[in-house]
């Protein structure tokens, strides 16, 4: 049953958990879990009681019609008193449809609450999210496999939400504020949460690997990988060979390499600015590597710039009209 418009929200001040009754997904006799609290109501015949299941994750909200009498239990852990709208009782009224004399008519909205945590909504949200991520990456592989193809899913699906959690559970505040030992430079706030991000626990990685080279060639793994990084290898290795238009064979394997090595390490990393962070260590170490085989990286890097800059200026020339001579 779904009830047309909402019926209202009911908040705990401890927790900011916010609860709705737009959705009303059954109608029957729960099972009640455990009362850990209540609200005063608007009346002395009403109340609002919070709720904990025995597993205190999986919970519920339940709404119970009594006569004049209305019970409203919700997944907030240590509620304070707060007011129910007096319209709540008459809007009850009017779906408990299984009301007959001397039963109760329970209105049941199932949530998944984390107490402490995101709403489930938005972790379920969340965790969909990943899944298609996965189920989309490994879908392009074409494998024509099912078997193979829930396995590499779940790999892959498991790995996002487990590089996600960590993140979320590791904000950069875990870090200490002070110095960058090898610059000197205050530390930022991206260089703290990849330093949060990096304590991650090998076996994460370990995982992800063993899972995609189970059931994937190499050349497939690193197909992968680059749905993670977005292409960065190939997009980064087209701007040395613009910076650097000789670039020579070994040096384009070397430099390869690095960025292969920036990849496989990123994909620990949960968004795009983690990923640039790690990308660019190994394009730094690219850029001594030039330096020690010969090249000037700054020059180089100049002379691009420069060129690249004419190239525009005679673009926009070309485009606009003359200057009129001041007479």
């Amino acid at each position: 049953m779904r009830v047309a418009g909402e019926l209202g929200s009911v908040w705990s001040d401890a927790n900011r958990c916010q609860l709705t009754m737009a959705d009303v997904a059954q109608v029957t006799k729960p099972v009640l879990p455990s009362t850990v609290g209540c609200y005063r109501g608007d009346t002395a015949d009403s109340e609002v009681c919070a709720t904990r299941s025995a597993d205190r994750r999986a919970q519920r909200l339940v709404i119970i019609w009594r006569k004049d009498k209305v019970r409203v239990m919700h997944p907030c852990s240590s509620p304070r008193s707060k007011s129910v709208p007096q319209w709540l009782a008459p809007a009850l009224l009017a779906i408990a449809f299984t009301t007959s004399p001397g039963v109760n008519a329970q209105v049941v909205a199932t949530r998944n609450v984390v107490t402490n945590a995101p709403t489930v909504s938005a972790a379920a949200r969340s965790d969909a999210e990943a899944e298609k991520k996965a189920r989309e990456w490994i879908g392009s592989l074409q494998l024509a496999d099912p078997a193979a193809e829930a396995r590499l899913t779940e790999v892959v699906s498991t790995h996002l939400k487990t590089i996600r959690d960590w993140h979320n559970e590791h904000p950069f505040t875990t870090v200490p504020a002070g110095i960058n030992p090898a610059t000197g430079a205050k530390l930022t706030d991206l260089d703290r949460q990849v330093i949060a991000n990096s304590a991650m626990p090998r076996s994460v990685h370990e995982a992800l690997m063993t899972g995609l080279r189970k059931d994937l060639s190499e050349a497939q793994v690193e197909a992968i990988l680059d749905k993670y990084t977005i292409g960065k290898v190939e997009f980064t290795m087209r701007g040395y060979h613009a910076i650097v238009p000789d670039l020579k064979p070994e040096e384009e394997a070397t430099i390869r390499g690095f960025l292969k090595q920036a990849r496989e390490q990123a994909v620990d990393y949960k968004n795009m600015n983690q990923i640039s962070a790690i990308f660019e260590i190994y394009k730094t170490k690219s850029e001594q590597y030039l330096n020690s085989n010969g090249r000037n990286w700054k020059e180089l890097y100049r002379s691009y710039v420069a060129a690249a800059n004419a190239r525009k200026a005679a673009a926009l020339g070309t485009n606009q009209p003359a200057a009129k001579t001041v007479q």
